[in-house]
């Protein structure tokens, strides 16, 4: 039962506030509101990562995993403290802040792409067999990178141009379109090592984070393509892209409480 709520709540609480902006707001934007719920979702997943990473003892190797998913979160969240609270008070520091701000981007896209690939190589670590043959392993990875490559590349090479160029803020977009590539394109070992535990309890956690991952590829897909609409069209297609943030970062929190409970699970089998 736990499991069932933890794949309809992500749904149902970004329908919801698509749903809620759409009908009270209509074509105007309230900016409150939005930062309200953003910051509401990427506390819930900073609250599934803590609520997985603190299951396990100290030195484990999951512990490491679910607390880097958890601090990159943090990192984010403390920019955005930064930039509403401090920035408009502190305006001297205007021109600094495109570059702490990209610094704390670019950390914390650095610590999910560690807590990822620790993620994506528990498999390994856990010495349990991926499913297929070797060559379908490789073609989902390479579907995965190609995907990957395809929706954050021109991002990132866009971003890349420009920070040559000396425009701090497009380090922003550099890190993090960079940092969901690369960890895009570990999709294909989550995916796979949850077909490896089907049947099992432990399928769950490695399923919404492989879900996660697959909807901040939309999440990139959305984003680069609403920039070039405009009047009610921009509108809607933001909205879209905000429902994605809000969907990936419920799975991310859905992941961590499965890991959670599932470790439960276990400990109550052993009792």
């Amino acid at each position: 039962m736990k499991f069932r709520l933890l794949i309809i709540l992500p749904v149902v609480l970004s329908a919801a506030f698509l749903i809620f902006d759409l009908a009270v707001f209509g074509e105007n934007t309230n900016q409150s509101y939005r930062r309200i719920q953003i910051e509401f979702v990427k506390i819930l997943w900073i609250f599934g990562s803590l609520a997985a990473a603190l299951k396990f003892r100290k030195g484990d190797y999951l512990r490491t995993t679910w607390l880097l998913m958890a601090v990159h979160m943090i990192v984010i969240v403390f920019r955005d403290v930064i930039s509403i609270f401090f920035l408009p008070r502190f305006s001297i520091f205007s021109n600094i802040f495109p570059w702490v701000n990209g610094g704390l981007i670019t950390l914390a896209n650095l610590l999910q792409v560690l807590g990822v690939w620790m993620l994506s190589r528990a498999w390994k670590v856990a010495d349990i067999k991926l499913p297929g043959p070797i060559w379908s392993q490789w073609l989902i990875g390479l579907i995965a990178a190609g995907l990957s490559i395809a929706v954050a590349g021109p991002v990132v090479w866009e971003n890349f141009g420009l920070l040559v160029e000396g425009q701090a803020q497009a380090l922003v977009g550099f890190a993090s379109a960079l940092g969901d590539m690369i960890t895009l394109c570990m999709v294909a070992p989550l995916f796979l090592t949850a077909l490896a535990l089907k049947g099992g309890y432990l399928v769950w956690p490695w399923s919404f984070f492989t879900a996660s991952s697959i909807v901040w590829l939309f999440y990139d897909a959305t984003g680069i393509f609403f920039v070039s609409l405009s009047g009610s069209a921009e509108r809607f297609d933001f909205l879209i892209n905000e429902f994605f943030r809000s969907l990936a970062c419920l799975l991310g929190f859905s992941a961590g409480m499965a890991q959670r409970f599932v470790v439960e699970k276990i400990e109550k089998d052993l009792r």
